[in-house]
């Protein structure tokens, strides 16, 4: 009958559902209509929990696959964290390896030099500081035989035997008393030389005079002679090979610090040769044959975007295997001629503010708006010159590092220059730039960055020690 099935029991029937239902004493072959079970308590109670298992189901199903969706967003999270963990790792050991090979290479330089100049105690120092960077180098092999085989420089012959020819030494035999009236002391015989060499003194010692004459020109502010080419004033001097201008800064004594509060330490200072201007972009690309800056304006503009331990291979070049001559200024020399040789002024035009944050250019304050935006670099010399020295962009344009370690408060080692093996260190810079204000170009004002450290504003200008 319709599909149904008789049995002992009851058959519930629904469209294609057929349930056999148990109950209490019934009739045999008891049929029920599919229209009498959509109303059977029975039925309902089972479909009710039917579908509530299977929602249960459903929203157990769908929190597991959250679940695992979210472990797997942390899991992917955390390999990406520990990958750029890995790659800061990895980034920071190269730049490590690239600044201890950049000074290796300096040890190996100097190495070398010493080493074809007969100087062993020098090529053996050299050795011994190569070997603390990287021990295990191949280029190290054989240079400690080398070094031992290196005969001890000979020692100076003796002088010559005096000549007959007629000395301007007063003879030792004529030392006897001068005079018996009495000398500084009241009483007593005062000896001395009965005669002098013409000019009333002892000559000396040739190597002596010329340290005696460069001492005596630095105290008094006369220059030296122009070891190269002659510039247009007789304080300056140009280096024919790059087209550097150089100034020279006579020696004196000031005060470092802010001239209101006087709070640096007193610096005395020998006479220096200090570069005109900064250097510039072409002067850089001439030596190191690369242009870093990021206002690749042209050769005139002065070179930015450079490291300190990037200067140091451009100054090892320029001065080669001879001595340093050419060296980033310290801390102190480049105050001393920011301030026009040490006078008590805020900058080096004087104690009036800027109008504009660039400064003063040319000689005049800027005096429309055009010139007052902070659009960048400006060809070297565009800045006013120090009324006495003739340094021009001492005050804007870029900052310009010094060799000099940082120390705050000042220790000593704003007189010297840090040694390059100690990248550690933050060195000092100074000057302001084309993007500060009135107060960070004041020649007192100083700061320091990372030796690594390269930025837009950020140049120098050369020293150099003696002709």
């Amino acid at each position: 009958m319709d599909g149904s099935r008789w049995i002992s029991g009851r058959w519930m029937m629904t469209g294609s559902l057929a349930l056999l239902v148990w109950g209490g004493p019934m009739q045999a072959e008891e049929y029920i209509p599919p229209e009498r079970m959509e109303n059977d308590p029975q039925v309902q109670l089972w479909r009710k929990r039917q579908q509530a298992e299977s929602e249960a189901r459903q929203k157990q199903l769908q929190d597991e696959a959250e679940t695992s969706r979210r472990t797997g967003e942390r899991l992917q999270q955390t390999l990406r964290e520990e990958e750029e963990a890995r790659q800061r790792v990895l980034e920071e050991k190269a730049r490590l390896d690239r600044q201890k090979e950049e000074v290796f290479r300096g040890w190996l330089e100097r190495l070398a030099a010493a080493i074809g100049e007969g100087r062993k105690e020098d090529a053996a120092r050299y050795y011994r500081e190569a070997v603390a960077v990287l021990p295990t180098d191949k280029r190290l092999a054989g240079l400690q035989e080398r070094i031992a085989k290196m005969r001890e420089p000979e020692p100076p012959s003796p002088p010559p035997s005096p000549s007959p020819d007629p000395s301007p030494w007063p003879d030792p035999k004529r030392f006897e008393p001068a005079s018996t009236t009495g000398n500084a002391f009241g009483k007593g015989t005062e000896w001395g030389w009965k005669s002098l060499p013409e000019g009333g003194r002892l000559p000396l010692i040739p190597a002596i005079e010329e340290e005696a004459r460069k001492a005596k020109a630095a105290k008094s502010g006369t220059p030296p002679p122009c070891w190269d080419k002659p510039g247009k004033q007789a304080n300056e001097c140009i280096d024919s090979r790059t087209g550097m201008e150089f100034v020279w800064v006579p020696g004196g004594t000031f005060r470092m610090g802010a001239p209101e509060d006087r709070s640096g330490p007193e610096v005395a200072l020998k006479g220096f040769w200090l570069g005109k201007y900064e250097v510039t972009q072409g002067q850089w690309q001439g030596v190191m044959g690369n242009n870093p800056s990021g206002f690749k304006k042209g050769a005139g503009f002065p070179v930015e975007s450079v490291s300190w331990n990037e200067i140091q291979g451009f100054l090892d070049k320029l001065n080669g295997s001879g001595k340093r001559q050419f060296e980033l200024p310290t801390e102190a020399q480049w105050e001393y001629a920011a301030r026009d040789g040490g006078r008590d002024i805020l900058y080096p035009w004087g104690d009036e503010d800027p109008v504009c944050r660039k400064g003063v250019r040319n000689g005049a304050k800027f005096d429309d708006n055009k010139d007052c935006d902070d659009t960048g670099t400006e060809p070297v010399g565009s800045y006013a010159a120090s009324p006495n020295l003739g340094l021009y962009d001492m005050a804007g344009n870029v900052w310009e590092w010094t060799c000099s370690r940082w120390e705050s408060p000042y220790d000593m080692e704003y007189k010297k220059c840090a040694d390059w093996e100690i990248f550690s260190s933050n060195r000092v810079y100074r000057g302001g730039s084309w993007r500060n204000s009135p107060a960070g170009v004041r020649s007192a004002y100083r700061s320091r960055y990372d030796p690594d450290d390269r930025f837009d504003n950020l140049g120098f200008r050369l020293s150099r020690t003696g002709p």
